[in-house]
């Protein structure tokens, strides 16, 4: 997404400052076989998603987000100065806007065009992926007759409440109502069969397996310390280290004293979190490897790279006694419940639907569920919105009074022209795409470092395991995966969860490439996590799926060979939009950030994603589609 990448055979696979890979490899002739990477057949079982006959990509396992076949055209454009001959002629005909990536970003930017300038209006979507969506990608499989949905990346509709104006009038337009979520998705389910959220450490790093069904160092609370003495005493540490784990659980001392509130602020601002414990809490390495991982679900970092300001505005412990301010909330406080069985793969659905209205019957945030997509209606010659999958775009300038822009599908070059572009592509790319973009808007352009990850979906065929341990979700400090978790217990549109634990369910699986203790900034650790990332392949992810749940659920009844049948990975080299990090980034003056910088429109091109926004979220995707719309529309 934002700079290049090192070639994948020249990544080393041992991961310093992490979780090594564990044990020997799995092969697919002694686990599973066919299940995993032969899994072609399931798209044969789906009877509510995908058009008879049809390819489509949301059941397609293994490897996924940043797929083979997405990305080799860009890394030869951005790391080994590779050109592509642009045809002479125009290979399409002209269209009134040209968007480069049909993420949310993208595909809000068409819609809002097509809305200003009418359903007649001629646009034009490239993407390089082989689905649309971005990283609000669909999984699906069909587990023991039954069709089970996933998020592969942008999960949920954070505190809609708080989004702007454009916002919200694009989830309305699209019909969808996020107070619905209230009665869709069931809040009580795993109280009701008392489930629990489970601690889990694994004897690799902690020097004992240690699985604990209430964790309660993830959801920690001051004033209990009376019910968590007896689990501390459970952990495999030594008296001094209970006592550590005590203390920064439950403390009320004042570690910053005899500290001024306003300079405890500015202390905790510009100190890291791991920092702040190991030198005015004393906590050990082993006690902090506790919560050092706490937030990477956040920011892909852990605490040696983030504020304790930020942990504190977390509810992090360790601050009962410093006598601070209630920190402010800054993207609403409203339950995280706004969630489709697919995370925001149905936002870019209904968006597609909106723009392409033969690709699938239906009018609602319902039915849009198990809609079944023809993608052959993606790219129809005679409708005014085409969608192009497969297409990797290699150069956008300005000519007269329009746009050229190239792209490469399936090895061979094609020249577009418009009156408009939108570059709702990834900010580290435009520099190679677009050349004639003044130098200092190219360094803007370049400081946005996405974070890597990846979303790692395991169909099982049943959670009796799981609901033996009494956990629907477990945090692992210190493992490959830093939390197991059940998906969320979302059912509409003919979509039902399971309603027990015989049924098939998908556990959700994690994994951020962080360099822990090692003294490098967030920037550093994003750069070197996506070598690190395109460094494992699917059978490494595969190991460390099956390893980790035997060594976590084994003991309840876990039979990888028996209770897995399929795993897709949805890697993301280049994930989440880079946003500033206080213990790093400076406070910049209003439009001289470097996202601003990088944003200026430039020709007839414009630059609308979410890195543009610095703002990792689906309304910061929508704003810059507004905005970029607004500028064209000037």
């Amino acid at each position: 997404m934002t700079d290049d990448t090192k070639p994948k055979g020249g990544v080393e696979k041992t991961n310093t400052g992490m979780t090594p890979l564990l044990g020997p490899e799995v092969t697919r002739r002694d686990f599973c076989q066919g299940a995993l990477v032969g899994v072609a057949g399931l798209s044969a079982s789906f009877s509510i998603s995908a058009a008879p006959g049809q390819d489509y990509p949301p059941v397609k396992t293994g490897m996924r987000g940043a797929h083979f076949g997405s990305f080799e055209v860009a890394h030869g454009l951005a790391r080994e100065g590779k050109t592509w001959l642009s045809p002479n002629k125009y290979t399409d005909d002209g269209y009134d806007l040209v968007v480069v990536g049909a993420g949310i970003s993208g595909l809000a930017s068409a819609y809002f065009y097509q809305q200003a300038m009418g359903q007649t209006a001629k646009i034009l979507l490239l993407d390089n992926h082989d689905d649309f969506g971005g990283h609000a990608k669909r999984n699906e499989f069909t587990v023991e007759g039954k069709t089970l949905i996933g998020y592969g990346g942008s999960q949920s509709i954070d505190s809609p409440a708080s989004y702007s104006k454009s916002a919200k009038q694009l989830l309305g337009d699209l019909g969808v109502d996020t107070k619905r979520f209230y009665h869709l998705f069931d809040r009580d389910y795993f109280r009701r069969r008392k489930l629990t959220k489970g601690l889990f450490l694994t004897e690799r790093f902690f020097g004992e397996r240690c699985f604990l069904a209430q964790d309660f160092v993830y959801h920690w609370e001051a004033d209990q310390a009376k019910a968590t003495e007896a689990a501390i005493a459970e952990l495999p540490f030594t008296v001094q280290e209970r006592a550590s784990v005590a203390r920064l659980l439950h403390s009320e001392a004042d570690f910053l004293a005899p500290m001024k509130v306003d300079e405890k602020l500015t202390y905790l601002t510009k100190t890291s979190y791991s920092t702040y414990l190991t030198e005015k809490l004393r906590i050990p390495a082993k006690v902090l490897a506790l919560v050092e991982e706490r937030l990477d679900g956040w920011w892909g970092l852990g605490t040696d790279a983030l504020s304790a300001m930020e942990a504190y505005r977390n509810d992090l412990p360790g601050f009962t006694g410093l006598g601070l301010p209630v920190p402010e909330v800054e993207h609403g406080d409203e339950p995280y419940i706004f969630h489709f069985p697919d995370g925001n793969a149905s936002i870019a659905r209904l968006l597609v639907r909106k723009l392409i209205p033969s690709v699938a019957e239906g009018d609602s945030m319902d039915d849009v569920v198990t809609a079944a997509f023809d993608y052959a209606q993606l790219d129809v010659k005679s409708h005014p919105v085409k969608l192009r999958l497969n297409s990797t775009v290699v150069r956008a300038e300005n000519v007269g009074d329009g746009a050229d822009v190239t792209y490469v599908q399936a090895g061979l070059a094609h020249k577009v022209n418009a009156k408009a572009v939108v570059m709702a592509c990834y900010n580290a790319m435009i520099p190679h795409v677009c050349p004639g973009l003044p130098q200092l808007q190219k360094n803007a352009l370049a400081e946005q470092v996405k974070v890597p990850m990846a979303y790692v979906n395991v169909a099982l065929k049943n959670w009796r395991a799981l609901a033996k341990a009494g956990v629907h979700e477990v945090n692992c400090p210190r493992s490959f995966f830093t939390w197991v978790s059940m998906d969320f217990p979302v059912s509409m549109g003919g979509y039902d969860y399971p309603k027990s634990e015989r049924e098939p369910v998908l556990l959700h699986m994690p994994f951020y490439p962080k360099t822990l203790g090692q003294g490098l900034n967030a920037k550093q650790q994003y750069r070197l996590g996506r070598y690190r990332l395109l460094g494992l392949s699917f059978a490494d992810f595969e190991r460390e799926v099956v390893n980790q749940l035997t060594e976590i659920f084994a003991p309840f009844g876990f039979d990888a060979k028996r209770d897995i049948s399929a795993i897709t990975v949805n890697r993301w080299p280049h994930g989440y939009a880079y946003e500033y990090v206080d213990l790093f980034d400076p406070v910049y003056e209003p439009g001289a950030a470097p996202h601003e910088v990088a944003r200026r429109p430039f020709g007839r091109l414009h630059i609308g994603n979410s890195d543009s926004e610095a703002f990792a979220y689906v309304d910061g995707a929508i704003d810059a589609a507004r905005r970029v719309i607004d500028e064209i529309l000037v």
